[in-house]
């Protein structure tokens, strides 16, 4: 029950939050609130204003969910339904702030917080960011590679996402930047990365293709 009344906050307010600029500047009460919300345990009737500052406010949000969650298992309180409540509002930034936050919590609890690892990639996955984050988690966090390779391993298997990698790696390649694929296909298996490997070609040659028509 209490992480349906968080799916549903967060999906209440995603279309409207999705497109602002997450380095909006925070105002003191906007921070006040939230951090009052944290104190309390993010009660029902707060939720959509902490989700939004979560948001808007990764920076400084995400540090302060993950203090609470640290406080809650160092007071013996990992059993009270603050925790799931405070890590799945982490994940639901689904960036680096996020990978950043469940990283730290693995280091000291690594069996209960690397299904997270999930919940922010697949977060990501709506706001199409998903292999840019993975690959975030697998170049930064050795501890966190497992959970990334095997979320990428069933994530592949679905209809055109290895088209949606394949377009992700000629993105960065066309910007000159760091590239998904340096470091997520190490994390797959042979026979995956084979068959990515030609996805990714014809991928290639259905665009150099296009761009010749634009010409």
């Amino acid at each position: 029950m209490i992480e349906k009344r968080v799916a549903m906050a967060l999906l209440a307010i995603s279309t409207a939050a999705f497109g602002q600029n997450p380095m909006t500047s925070v105002t003191d009460s906007g921070e006040a609130k939230f951090r009052q919300a944290i104190e309390l345990r993010l009660p029902p009737l707060s939720l959509t204003d902490a989700t939004r500052f979560v948001l808007n406010h990764s920076a400084v949000a995400i540090p302060l969910l993950r203090n609470a969650i640290e406080e809650d298992l160092n007071a013996g309180l990992g059993d009270a339904s603050s925790v799931p409540k405070l890590a799945e509002m982490i994940a639901y930034a689904a960036n680096a702030d996020a990978v950043d936050a469940i990283a730290e919590l693995c280091a000291t609890h690594e069996e209960r917080f690397s299904p997270m690892v999930n919940r922010v990639l697949n977060h990501a996955v709506t706001r199409k960011r998903e292999f840019e984050v993975a690959a975030y988690a697998a170049e930064n966090y050795p501890v966190l590679r497992k959970y990334v390779g095997d979320w990428l391993e069933g994530n592949l298997v679905l209809p055109l996402s290895e088209e949606l990698l394949a377009q992700s790696v000629l993105k960065h390649e066309a910007a000159g930047d760091r590239n998904p694929k340096d470091f997520l296909l190490p994390l797959l298996t042979d026979r995956r990365r084979e068959h990515f490997k030609t996805t990714l070609e014809n991928v290639r040659a259905i665009e150099q293709e296009k761009a010749q028509r634009r010409q």
